[in-house]
């Protein structure tokens, strides 16, 4: 990459490549330092092309992560896995169905994380993603046709704003460096979504009774609660 950006500035400023040093985002002509483009100068209208050694990074470990810990040759047998713990405390009216969040942590292994605040952002949003889940998406089917019937988001409704329940909502990352990918990081994108058992195990513990549904909408938990007959 560096030696097509050399021959690129040598092209521009009309020198050979042996006469150009390359420091603090120029290059330039060493007898003549006044002459000189950038690094973005030299590759803003030429796409570069250029393939790697094999490996995730340098072969000669030339990053301390990977001094530590690597180089991987590709193809190296390798799992990340994505660790989430959830807790939900709920009260649950018996005689609507509904269920009140009193409290709820999220806490998601990520790895590294390299933007934090946008780590947590992603953690909150799957948390939201949740209670769709729990309390609005389900796909429905013609028993006669096995089709979908309702395929589209005006049929499955989603959560808005006055459905989550913000002030009740923690969300943390915990990093544990895991070292078989770049920088040691880890998916948290939908990932803190998939914990959303909890809130069967927060029903469970409220009313000793288990809704058998993914979907716990009011109309199952009186059900489960032997109210009605759903």
């Amino acid at each position: 990459m560096r030696d097509k950006m050399m021959a690129k500035a040598a092209s521009t400023l009309k020198v050979d490549v042996s006469e150009l040093t390359s420091a603090d985002g120029k290059i330039f002509v060493t007898a003549d330092p006044s002459k000189w483009v950038s690094h973005s100068d030299c590759i803003g209208s030429t796409p570069l092309i250029t393939f790697g050694d094999g490996y995730t990074f340098s072969k000669n470990g030339d990053v301390q992560f990977f001094r530590d810990y690597g180089p991987f040759k590709e193809g190296t047998p390798a799992v990340t896995r994505t660790y989430c713990v959830q807790m939900v405390e709920v009260a649950v009216d018996v005689e609507t169905g509904d269920m009140e969040v009193l409290n709820w942590y999220n806490v998601t292994d990520v790895g590294t994380a390299l933007f934090p605040s946008g780590v947590l952002h992603q953690v909150e949003g799957a948390m939201c993603m949740q209670v769709g889940i729990i309390k609005a998406w389900e796909q429905l089917f013609d028993p006669a046709t096995g089709a979908t019937i309702n395929g589209t988001f005006i049929d499955q409704k989603n959560a808005t704003s006055a459905d989550v329940p913000v002030s009740h909502m923690k969300a943390a990352y915990y990093e544990s460096h895991n070292n078989s990918s770049p920088y040691g990081v880890m998916g948290c994108g939908e990932p803190p979504m998939i914990p959303y058992v909890a809130f069967h195990n927060a029903f469970f513990n409220a009313t000793g009774k288990r809704v058998k549904f993914t979907t716990m909408n009011p109309a199952r938990c009186l059900k489960a609660l032997g109210t009605i007959d759903y």
